[in-house]
């Protein structure tokens, strides 16, 4: 499956989700930056925490890859039961638009 590993510091991390979301922010606030790396999983609702505004430095290397990856690395949080669904897609929101205005007789 494909997913991202990260390295920085030394420590190698894998983050794979088969129906959810990855997402890496760096975010710069008052002269100081951090980093987050999160997933989450619809079919389960659970959202996974790599890194949580993670401090990092001028200077520092952040390596990311897309690879296939069979199993993400233990993450350092894990949150359950989060009220989040996964998001219609292009082609599911085009299709029930076409419904709609087929039973209004608009096409």
């Amino acid at each position: 499956m494909k997913g991202i590993q990260i390295r920085y510091e030394n420590k190698v991390s894998n983050v794979v989700v088969a129906d959810g979301i990855i997402t890496i922010g760096i975010f710069h606030k008052m002269g100081k930056a951090q980093i987050d790396v999160q997933s989450v999983i619809y079919e389960s609702s659970i959202r996974n925490i790599w890194y949580n505004a993670f401090p990092i430095e001028m200077g520092d290397e952040i390596s990311i890859k897309i690879k296939d990856i069979s199993e993400s690395s233990e993450p350092k949080t894990t949150i359950e039961n989060l009220k989040m669904k996964r998001p219609n897609t292009k082609l599911e929101i085009f299709q029930e638009v076409e419904n709609r205005l087929k039973k209004k007789g608009l096409l």
